[in-house]
């Protein structure tokens, strides 16, 4: 959100329909263990989003977050308390209806401070006037495009990069993909998602131009054998999708290509929870009913996943040894051009392959962590695991960042040192750290490499300090084999900040340990942050705790 506010320039943040547990609100602590509902909370909306981060645009309500301070956070008694709460946090605009014409009316006639009411004026209209409202259609750049420019070729042309680089490989068994068109000339593709357009959009979608589905899409490189029928969705039992029609599909052809998922009008919504990270039931079958055949058959086996969040195939319960050696690609909601994106990667004419941007747990997890315990930092006396990448202590079914590619990208060089940044006109030089990377394409497949920059803070994990953070990543396009590709970046002292206890960011002075890629170990470096410190470098600087002599916690602590 800092990004957003001081390098990308924004005009407009959203408050939501959260309370925070820190900050102040115009109305005293909230009836929820003191929380703030983020809409009345005037520590996010005007101390830091407006003074500490000089944000100058305006700020407006998620869709009747105004109503649930009165009715769910209970913050509010009246519409009266609610308009004084928000507008005097610093939200200038509502969507919704408690800020009515009549109740604003009143809260204006009646305000001691009428002038209070132009601040929010203000900053809407400025926001228009930027856009060229008051103007002459020749003096507002704007107003010369029209629908001519929507749906250019460029628009098409991203839509698919779009799609091509946020497309992840999970499992590749035994190097089964990319398939060679010259071997593969028959395909046999089924599944509840074999079909799939309006799915592949996810949901707060506008309406394209077109939807490529991954049937359409694989057609542009083998003969395609499109087995999904539409009593065959999501939910259907095993029967309706594994038909007689998609056996014989599979029986004749080259490879397989089995398309499944969720959708986001009946298994992930706002609204909707789901309480189990598996496939539902029909597909859980057809998945090993599938491999079963693929295997008997000696064919390849894809499958194509697409979900916006974790899905559990439960790959590992034994069946690698007796069903196919099989890839699982990750399409996400893939958009227009997700048809076409599938069937590039999995043919090899595209290897732009992306890294998980969440950690992915196994079904167990649900097991293991209440949905509504939102506590990130994990609580050995409560056998509590923790959340995210940063916190999670037990073991993920992919971790935060996985994600293959055709060939090998090596890393030829890593190296990690503090400098100092050249004198300002104000103030002691400044600490930053030089990130030098080597990449070199080892495999016969060009392509692109993600690399992801973690760090391991002091004292990693203890003291609610993170096991590690993600400090920087880099997209490296279309590395020819045999190329070596090099990174040089300068990260400032602000990357290396932890939050504390209090919701502010201290930079966390120590010895950081860094590495590249997803999994530990491999390209490390340290680095030593101790030279402008000037707090004490004791284990608990962060957070209140104590540590024993062999380094645990005495009395771990949550916020």
């Amino acid at each position: 959100f800092e990004a957003s506010v001081r390098l990308g320039k924004a005009s407009c943040i959203m408050c939501s329909y959260n309370a925070e547990t820190f900050g102040y609100g115009m109305l005293g602590p909230g009836r929820q263990s003191g929380a703030i509902p983020s809409c009345a909370n005037r520590y996010m909306l005007t101390d830091l989003a407006q003074t500490a981060w000089g944000f100058n645009g305006y700020i407006v309500s998620d869709c009747y977050a105004v109503n649930r301070i009165l009715d769910r956070h209970h913050y509010a008694d009246s519409v009266a308390d609610a308009i004084e709460a928000t507008l005097g946090a610093g939200m200038d605009l509502e969507c919704g209806n408690t800020l009515s014409t009549s109740a604003m009316q009143e809260m204006y006639e009646n305000s001691s401070t009428p002038n209070d009411f132009d601040t929010h004026l203000i900053r809407l209209f400025e926001v228009q006037l930027r856009l060229g409202w008051a103007d002459s259609p020749a003096a507002a750049p704007w107003s010369r495009w029209g629908m001519s420019v929507v749906d250019s070729h460029q628009h098409r042309e991203l839509a698919l990069r779009a799609a091509e680089e946020s497309l992840v490989l999970l499992e590749n068994d035994a190097g089964l993909l990319p398939w060679s068109d010259e071997k593969v000339k028959t395909l046999a593709v089924l599944g509840p998602h074999a079909k799939a357009t309006v799915a592949m959009k996810g949901n707060y979608a506008g309406t394209p131009p077109f939807l490529i589905s991954p049937c359409v899409g694989l057609a542009a490189y083998a003969d395609v054998d499109c087995t999904s029928p539409p009593s065959c969705t999501v939910t259907s039992p095993v029967g309706q999708c594994w038909t007689t029609e998609a056996m014989a599909a599979v029986a004749k052809s080259d490879a397989i290509v089995l398309a499944v998922g969720l959708d986001s009008s009946t298994q992930e919504y706002e609204g909707h929870d789901r309480e189990d990270l598996r496939l539902p039931e029909g597909q859980r079958q057809l998945l090993a009913m599938v491999r079963a055949a693929a295997r008997k058959a000696g064919k390849p086996l894809a499958v194509v996943l697409l979900s916006g969040s974790v899905v559990d195939l439960e790959l590992e319960k034994g069946d690698r040894g007796f069903a196919a050696p099989v890839a699982v690609l990750w399409a996400g909601y893939p958009g227009q051009a997700g048809g076409a994106a599938i069937a590039s990667a999995l043919f090899g004419h595209c290897n732009k392959f992306g890294r998980l941007p969440i950690t992915w747990y196994s079904n167990s997890y649900t097991a293991t962590v209440a949905l509504d315990d939102y506590a990130m930092r994990p609580n050995r006396s409560r056998h509590y695991p923790g959340r995210t990448h940063r916190f999670f202590t037990g073991q993920p079914l992919y971790r935060f960042g996985h994600g293959l590619r055709y060939g090998h990208f090596d890393r030829t060089h890593f190296s990690a040192k503090v400098i100092f940044a050249s004198q300002p006109p104000h103030g002691t030089a400044q600490l930053e750290v030089a990130v030098r990377a080597s990449v070199r394409s080892s495999g016969k497949h060009p392509g692109d490499e993600v690399l992801l920059l973690f760090g391991a803070p002091p004292n990693a994990g203890l003291c609610g300090r993170p096991q590690q953070e993600l400090l920087a990543f880099w997209r490296l396009h279309d590395l020819s084999p045999g190329e070596t590709r090099h990174v040089h970046e300068t990260l400032p002292l602000k990357v290396f900040e932890l939050t504390d206890s209090q919701a502010q960011r201290r930079p966390a002075f120590g010895t950081w340990r860094l590495w590249l890629g997803d999994e530990r170990g491999a390209a490390t470096s340290t680095i030593d942050l101790d030279l402008l410190s000037s707090e004490p470098l004791s284990e608990g600087a962060l957070w209140n705790c104590e540590l024993d002599v062999d380094g645990l916690e005495k009395s771990p602590q949550e916020v």
